[in-house]
């Protein structure tokens, strides 16, 4: 840090160590050559006055001009000495002291030993002590008692004035010496007590340059004129001088002279102007400081007040360089623009998708499921689509849509092509004539497009489906055991000439038989498709028993996690589900009430389980539902205060399991969350034992719903076609 009077150096702040008898006597040498400097040019001056005033008071007492000039040469020799030693010093303190004691020498001589005038030494050795050095100080003392005890002793007349001393002169002499030495010591006492105050001061003062200088905040001190008092490191640095150069300058003028459009700023504006005028402190975050080579930069900083005696006597400003948090600030709202930008266009795109993917339509004896992923998740729209539509004769119209390119506009050609077989078959036109009409109409308003496709017609009652394609991956028939089979409809693709279905192919879903349609995104993760297509067929037996959209979910990340996704994919199941034909009578409604404890969800699935194996159901299909009334029930106990309700019932084919609380909601909701591209459930974290119960129950039934009636949070589930009728 630099003050006033320059760098506090290590070596102008004495330390006291060693032996403690040491720390009884003053160190020497303490003064800083500043507070030096001031007091030899007082004893200079000093000197100088005897000179003038002792050759008055000579010559007032009746001595000659001769005799008084020879008395003061040696005092006006020590004076010249000590004024042109002052760069020495050693030299200019030894002249000082000497012409000191000089001059108590020539007005005792002048005076004729006056005893007023031997009080004059003891003056000036208290002059001498403030040099703090041991060297004129022991010159002093020697001189001052060799002159009493040898003068005094030899020629007492020339010492004192009065008979008794003349007569016994060394009796005087000692007890002069012992006033001198008694004077010594108190001077002694007050020259160590003022090291001790110096040394305070200065451990004081190194702990705050400490302090200043390792601060990485700005920092420094101005008068009340607006003058710099101190400057510690950092903020040199940040304004570009010399700690040195700043010193005694006007603050304002030099670094906050203007605003940061280069508008000037009065000092009557200036915050740091405020606080020295109305002692308040100021927190200001929007100003500009200007480095010493013309640029700026932004900052915040403190002013506060320094206050001596009630009085304002300065400020100190401590201040950041803010630029980095600008830019970071500046950065983090850019991101937050972009993040905004993609939100809204992920938003965008979302709902052209729900735009584009028909929800989907209540069949009877029917389970549908659909998964779709793009190539590339920052554009969540492709060329893959799906489409699904109840036919005025009840038949089932679906048909997936690959048009290639990426993107919006591959979306679009696969829309018309969707949009173009849709009306083809609503219009009743027979499933083998789709494709030509839907390539007729395309070709007129898009003669780029090229798309592959495959058509199905499905009877529900009957089990039947019709299929026709157009250049498309063959669709997969899963039986219920496992079986998976190739089914392959010929075509040409939309787009290239004699395009069409080259033939119909029939085939029939008996009970929990799947047919699963699909892009070709799937097969060609690991680049042969042949190979694609045989490690689809053992994934799908492997999936076979899971529920539609499971299953659809399933194919898509199993197969994708064999290689690398660089197309569109998408998956459709259409499942038959039909009651079982077993024999039996449902049972009446299961009902049981207990208390919300962990350690009883086992007995109620176990009873749950005992009512539903003597239901008329395929135990096969039932399966899951003691793992879907544990995680409910489990979730419930969890959110409940008191009581946990566990119901069950048939309706024609469908079971229905319910679970209630007690809990007033806190629970309902555990694990039922959303991605934002499709309505599916969001796989939770395996890693936490919460989460993961409405997901297991909607995966594994056919319907979730969540009601809060008051106090009571009711979960039902539902799952069909799994009792005879």
């Amino acid at each position: 840090m630099v003050g006033d009077h320059g760098p506090v150096s290590d070596a102008a702040i004495p330390t006291r160590e060693g032996h403690p008898r040491r720390n009884l006597l003053p160190r020497g040498g303490s003064l800083t050559q500043h507070n030096w400097l001031r007091h030899h040019q007082s004893v200079v001056v000093l000197l100088a006055a005897h000179v003038v005033g002792l050759g008055v008071f000579g010559l007032v007492r009746g001595y000659s001009t001769t005799h008084v000039l020879l008395a003061l040469l040696p005092v006006a020799a020590a004076t010249l000495a000590a004024h042109l030693a002052s760069d020495s010093r050693q030299m200019a303190t030894v002249a000082a002291t000497l012409g000191l004691l000089t001059c108590s020498t020539v007005a005792i001589h002048l005076s004729g030993g006056a005893t007023e005038a031997n009080f004059h030494v003891f003056v000036m050795l208290g002059v001498i002590s403030l040099y703090r050095d041991w060297t004129p100080f022991l010159i002093a003392l020697v001189y001052v008692l060799a002159l009493h005890l040898i003068v005094g002793t030899v020629n007492p007349k020339s010492l004192y004035d009065h008979p008794s001393a003349w007569d016994r002169p060394f009796a005087w002499a000692t007890i002069n010496a012992g006033f001198v030495i008694a004077v010594s010591v108190v001077n002694l006492i007050a020259w160590r007590q003022a090291e001790s105050a110096t040394e305070r001061v200065a451990n004081l003062s190194r702990q705050n340059t400490l302090i200043l200088d390792a601060a990485a905040e700005g920092i420094y001190g101005i008068n009340q004129a607006g003058l710099a008092t101190f400057v510690n490191p950092a903020a040199a640095r940040m304004l570009g001088w010399d700690p040195e150069e700043l010193i005694g300058q006007p603050v304002h003028e030099v670094m906050h002279h203007s605003e940061a459009d280069g508008t000037p700023m009065p000092p009557e504006r200036c915050p740091v102007s405020e606080t020295l005028r109305s002692g308040n402190a100021v927190r200001v975050r929007n100003e500009v400081f200007w480095r010493h080579d013309g640029t700026s930069f932004p900052v915040e900083y403190v002013a506060t007040p320094l206050f001596e005696k009630s009085r304002i006597v300065g400020a100190v400003v401590t201040f950041d360089d803010i630029t980095e948090r600008r830019r970071a600030d500046d950065y983090e709202r850019e991101l937050s623009r972009l993040a905004q930008v993609e939100h809204a266009q992920r938003e965008v795109l979302h709902s052209l998708q729900e735009t584009v993917r028909p929800p989907k339509p209540n069949v009877p004896n029917t389970e549908l499921g659909v998964h779709y992923l793009p190539a590339d998740d920052s554009a969540p729209a492709g060329g893959d689509l799906y489409d699904w539509q109840l036919l005025p004769d009840g038949w089932l119209h679906v048909a997936v849509i690959d048009v290639a390119g990426k993107g919006v506009a591959a979306t679009k050609d696969a829309l018309a092509v969707a949009h173009a077989l849709r009306l083809s078959a609503l219009a009743g036109r027979p499933i083998g004539e789709l494709v030509v009409n839907a390539g007729a109409l395309i070709s007129a308003q898009s003669p780029d497009l090229v798309a592959t496709c495959l058509v199905a017609r499905y009877n529900p009652e009957t089990g039947v489906v019709l299929l026709a394609g157009a250049s498309h991956p063959p669709a997969l028939h899963v039986t219920a055991d496992g079986e998976v089979r190739e089914v392959l409809a010929p075509g040409i693709a939309i787009g290239w000439p004699a395009a069409g279905s080259r033939g119909v192919v029939e085939l029939k879903l008996e009970r929990s038989d799947s047919l699963i349609l699909y892009t070709d995104g799937l097969v060609e993760a690991t680049k042969d498709i042949q190979a694609g297509l045989d490690e689809l067929c053992v994934e799908a037996a492997a999936v076979a028993k899971y529920p539609a959209d499971l299953l659809a979910r399933a194919l898509v990340d199993r197969m994708l996690s064999r290689g690398s996704r660089r197309d569109d994919t998408l998956a459709l199941v259409l499942r038959r589900r039909t009651p079982p034909e077993l024999d039996g009578i449902a049972l009446g409604p299961f009902e049981h009430r207990f208390q919300a404890t962990p350690a009883v969800v086992p007995l109620a699935r176990h009873l749950l389980d005992d009512w539903l194996r003597n239901q008329p159901v395929n135990p096969d299909e039932v399966e899951d539902i003691p793992l879907v009334v544990s995680e409910l029930c489990t979730n419930a106990v969890r959110a409940a205060r008191e009581t946990v309700v566990l119901r069950a019932w048939a309706e024609g084919d469908a079971l229905f399991i319910q679970v209630e609380d007690d809990g007033g909601g806190e629970g309902g909701g555990d694990g039922l969350r959303y991605d934002g591209r499709e309505m599916e459930p969001v796989v939770p974290d395996t890693t936490l034992e919460r989460g993961r119960g409405l997901f297991l129950a909607e995966a594994l039934t056919d319907t979730l719903d969540v009601t809060v009636e008051g106090t009571q949070t009711i979960v039902t589930v539902c799952k069909r076609a799994v009792l005879s009728t």
